[in-house]
């Protein structure tokens, strides 16, 4: 009979060991599975797994890990079989730390190395033991967040030498200094630029076109901390290129520690994901020293860098307005999913008023703030001669005139996106030019010239519920 931490060998009748084998295999003993199986066919196993008694253990309890995992391709969130796992780009707990408690006192630092390096390239691994001199915990950082998950996800509740492993998120040491995982070959050096920098201003950009994450270095903390909160999950390229983000080491992005494991790979060369081959050195990051974009001095020339999302007229009562909606800040994903939707057709119709009063705003922060950065997204709204058939009821107006009529009433408009059969909805609030609509579309597109010449506009924040 074999028992994690324990063994004892039991000799009895063949039937009768069949029979407790069938009885009590899996039962709970004092908090601990029973596992139950031949002697000879325990020592087998023994000659397979190693001699540590725990890798039966492991095995029995789907908790051996594979040999190496293979490396992901930039975007891959990790997949998991516990339908309570959050996903690294939806947890805001998620960093490229992990703290590892309950680790056993005298378990050695190279086979903890080894074991989560399994998972990806492990830049830091620091053991910290008690005075008590019977329990001990670590810190392993990855180069990846997606393989720190990785790890997570499948070594939590591993026995490694005498103790069960308790695995979660450490937390990051914050800087000015920010890592973003989660690129590839579809992302680009400017793109990132416009996407970050609306946060502060970048220093230093550190980025080789194709690779998988890229280093961004604020002036600020402040600007560093924003990205942090705001860009977390973000869709960077589409609604299926979310990416994640982790404050990063102020100095080099290799290793922190000297590596304490010269025959294993640590993160200086060669994928990481590979041992016993020959390291080819990793091509040397682009740094690019940031030059802020030239002033942008109207909305008709700011919107030539962005893609139309949906066109056609904005109708209040019986007046209709032909506009073109351009995306400028938030998720794609969510204009994707909501504007293109088959029951919105070229029309949206405004059914309710939103008073420009500071409660009401605050409220509607609170609801973006709530939403996060991959439930809402920001668009401007421009007049458009494109010719369109409307219904007999409507008349087509000229867009100042909706502009003139929330001004006048002080307002904003709003509108369901979305009907009852529909998976996706959201609620679209159409605000005229003012302060708080004003500070949305800046935070966006922070190129454009405040006194940026006077056109009919509208700002639009579409929040998915």
């Amino acid at each position: 009979k074999q028992w994690y931490q324990r063994r004892v060998a039991i000799t009895v009748g063949v039937d009768d060991a069949k029979e407790a084998r069938r009885v009590l295999q899996g039962t709970i003993v004092f908090d601990r599975k029973l596992f139950i199986k031949s002697y000879q066919k325990f020592r087998e196993e023994q000659e397979i797994y190693g001699d540590s008694e725990t890798r039966a253990y492991n095995k029995y309890n789907n908790r051996e890990p594979g040999s190496k995992i293979p490396r992901h391709d930039g975007r891959e969130s990790v997949k998991s079989r516990n339908p309570s796992h959050i996903p690294p780009e939806d947890d805001p707990k998620a960093t490229r730390t992990l703290f590892i408690g309950n680790l056993d006192y005298t378990f050695p630092e190279s086979k903890l190395h080894a074991l989560f390096e399994r998972y990806g390239t492990v830049t830091d691994l620091e053991v910290k033991k008690q005075k008590d001199g019977f329990s001990a915990y670590a810190f392993v950082k990855y180069s990846d967040i997606q393989d720190a998950a990785r790890a997570k996800e499948e070594l939590n509740g591993y026995c490694a030498g005498k103790n069960i492993m308790k695995i979660g998120y450490g937390k990051g040491v914050m800087s000015q200094r920010i890592w973003v995982g989660g690129l590839g070959s579809w992302t680009r050096t400017s793109e990132l630029e416009h996407e970050f920098d609306r946060f502060g201003k970048i220093t230093k950009l550190e980025y080789k076109e194709g690779d998988y994450h890229a280093y961004v270095m604020y002036e600020t903390m402040d600007a560093a901390t924003a990205a942090i909160s705001d860009m977390k999950g973000y869709a960077l390229g589409g609604p299926e290129f979310r990416i994640t983000v982790d404050y990063a080491d102020p100095g080099s992005p290799g290793t922190t520690r000297k590596n304490k494991f010269p025959d294993l790979d640590d993160g200086a060369g060669g994928t990481g994901h590979e041992r016993g081959g020959a390291k080819n050195p990793s091509p040397k990051k682009k740094t690019v020293v940031m030059k802020r974009e030239p002033t942008v001095e109207s909305l008709s020339e700011l919107c030539k860098k962005y893609f139309v999302a949906w066109k056609g007229s904005i109708v209040l009562k019986s007046n209709a307005f032909s506009v073109k909606l351009y995306l400028v800040g938030g998720d794609p994903g969510v204009a994707e999913r909501l504007l293109r939707n088959n029951s919105l057709g070229s029309l949206i119709r405004i059914t309710q008023r939103l008073k420009l009063e500071k409660p009401k705003l605050e409220q509607l922060n609170q609801k973006l703030a709530s939403a996060g950065a991959s439930g809402h997204c920001i668009l401007v709204a421009m007049t458009t001669n494109l010719p369109q058939e409307l219904p007999d009821d409507l008349t087509q107006r000229p867009l100042k005139h909706l502009l003139q009529y929330f001004i006048q009433k002080q307002a904003a408009g709003i509108s369901a996106i979305g009907g009852e059969s529909d998976d996706a909805k959201g609620v679209l609030h159409t605000f005229p030019p003012c302060e708080f609509a004003q500070a949305k579309l800046l935070k966006a597109a922070p190129t454009l010239n405040p006194e940026a010449s006077k056109e009919d506009y509208l700002v639009m924040i579409l929040v998915k519920e």
